[in-house]
């Protein structure tokens, strides 16, 4: 009894031991070592497992043996009477025992152990004690690689939180009316800060065959012909995706280059961004890819604001600011309506002369599903429409992750107060449509609730919300609302624009007036159905300047 309990004490302080450790090949050692003392054996190895049908040998004590030996197999621990002929090279290395560290029937190594020192055959309570120490090592190996996974995707999302508050702040730093100098040096000190690169290039093109190196730290541009298919390509390319020998491959290889990002503004590639390796030789990760692309597009969108900026100056001194944020909020805005089995959607936006700070998106999500946004940025102008861009660059990043839509307006809500004047703040509406199951998700942080109308026409508000983003930096929740669409039925989300519009008496347009539109137009096609509301809006304030933008987006169930 004594001595079963001592075994017993002995294995949980050797479970214990082991579980200290995270890596692999240091489990195995001490593992190793402690067999060979059990057994009093002089010669031990470790062998791992390859695909190509051998055993890499990556731990030895005592005499050196070969690299590799061929592949057998072992499924249980036995001795050298069961040797097949394969296992005989091992034999003649003067190994005798084999212990497979196996865990969920996978086999993850060998122990192979020399004769013992006594030259005794392994009793039955050896046998199990060695089997015991098989399995404690397996465990111990998965738990350290399963504590190494944690640690590589909390380090991952830190980085990923790291790289949107970064672009965030990058958004906020190029929205002022910078010079193209200006711009460069921002763009060099963010690739050198956030990706320790140095050397990169930027092209910008002008009409539809005219190029300008804007920037160059590499030692040479590429050549022309390939300079034209570049300014074809809609994503990143990498030089590792190369596959086949090619003149980009050469030429990316020549000036060591790494990465060439389109930059893009309004779908359209205006400008390219070609990025040098690393200097601490890194590979780049997909969080990298995505900043370089955010940044890319960022510093593209601010080079443009800049060329329209002093074309604007020459031709008639730039007439007031708010034409430049009109400008920055239409090109943000959705050019096409989504087109989706079962469902027709739609969105519009009515400018005015004085506010930029509406906001609508469709995201198509990498699972297939869609992302449905309305928002409204506070402010006027300038200030309200580059709020809004960063707004956008920020969910762009953020739904590229599919977090659910909590965490998604939690982190938003972050970003937004961490980043901006105390004064501003955005309302949105959020909605998350699958669309293959007719099933969709909303939530609302601080929005005007939008109006649902059945089929028969009963109609009803979607009440549930939030706080508005970017008040105050505390977690409050946002309360998810799930549901199944039926055909027929519709949501609409509009901004205050809509129903806060009055005539000359002081009339308002109100939200009574467009639920009995909604009613009267069920059965019409989304735009035809948004048309009617806002040609209903327009007779009303007639003669009457807008003061605020107008934002409608309109779901409709045809299934």
């Amino acid at each position: 009894m004594t001595k079963k309990i001592i075994n017993l004490d002995s294995l949980i302080d050797f479970s214990a031991n082991l579980n200290e450790y995270n890596d692999e090949k240091a489990i195995l050692n001490v593992t190793l070592l402690s067999i060979m003392g059990k057994l009093k054996s002089l010669r031990g190895c470790v062998l791992l497992p390859k695909k190509n049908d051998t055993y890499k040998i990556i731990i030895t004590k005592g005499k050196k043996i070969l690299d590799t030996v061929p592949q057998f197999p072992i499924k249980y621990f036995h001795s050298i009477d069961k040797l097949e002929k394969s296992e005989k090279i091992l034999y003649s290395l003067g190994f005798r025992f084999f212990i497979p560290i196996i865990y969920q029937q996978n086999l993850i190594s060998v122990i192979c152990i020399s004769k013992k020192s006594d030259n005794k055959r392994i009793s039955p309570i050896e046998k199990k004690y060695v089997n015991l120490i098989g399995a404690i090592c397996a465990n111990a190996i998965v738990n350290a690689g399963n504590r190494q996974l944690l640690i590589k995707t909390k380090n991952s999302v830190e980085r990923r939180n790291q790289l949107l508050t970064t672009l965030f702040e990058l958004g906020r730093n190029f929205s002022g009316f910078l010079s193209r100098e200006q711009i460069l040096k921002m763009l060099s000190l963010h690739l050198m800060g956030q990706l320790t690169v140095s050397r990169f290039a930027v092209i910008i093109r002008y009409g539809s065959c005219e190029f300008e190196a804007i920037f160059n730290r590499l030692s040479e541009l590429p050549p022309v012909s390939v300079t034209n298919d570049l300014f074809d390509i809609k994503k990143t390319i990498r030089l590792r995706d190369l596959k086949t020998c090619c003149e980009l491959e050469e030429y990316l290889l020549k000036v060591e280059a790494r990465i060439i990002s389109p930059m893009t503004v309004q779908g359209e590639v205006k400008g390219l961004l070609i990025i040098g390796k690393k200097m601490n030789s890194e590979s780049f990760s997909d969080e990298d890819i995505h900043f370089i692309e955010a940044i890319g597009n960022t510093a593209m969108a601010s080079f443009e604001t800049e060329r329209l900026f002093r074309e604007e100056l020459t031709k008639k001194n730039l007439e007031k600011e708010i034409d430049i944020a009109l400008k920055i909020q239409t090109n943000l805005l959705p050019k096409t309506n989504p087109v989706i089995k079962n469902f027709d959607i739609a969105g519009i936006n009515i400018q005015s002369k004085k506010v930029g700070g509406d906001y609508y998106d469709f995201i198509d999500l990498p699972s297939g599903k869609l992302l449905i946004v309305v928002a409204d940025v506070s402010g006027k102008g300038i200030p309200a429409a580059l709020l809004m861009a960063n707004l956008q660059a920020a969910l762009r990043v953020l739904s590229s992750m599919e977090l659910p839509l909590d965490e998604l307006a939690r982190r938003l809500n972050s970003v937004i107060y961490r980043n901006t004047a105390p004064e501003d703040f955005v309302t949105m509406f959020i909605a998350e449509l699958d669309y293959k199951n007719s099933i969709i998700r909303y939530l609302n942080a601080g929005h005007n609730p939008p109006f649902m109308i059945t089929k028969t026409g009963k109609s009803h508000i979607l009440p549930e919300g939030g706080i508005i983003l970017g008040a105050l930096d505390n977690e409050y929740p946002y309360p998810v609302v799930n549901f199944k669409l039926k055909q027929g039925e519709i949501i609409f989300i509009f901004t205050d624009g809509l129903t806060e519009g009055t005539d000359k008496s002081g009339m308002v347009f109100g939200e009574r007036k467009i639920v009995e539109i909604l009613k009267k137009n069920r059965s019409k096609n989304a735009m035809s159905i948004l048309e009617e509301i806002l040609s209903e809006c327009r007779l009303q304030s007639t003669g009457d300047v807008q003061y605020d933008d107008i934002t409608c987006v309109l779901i409709k169930c045809s299934n």
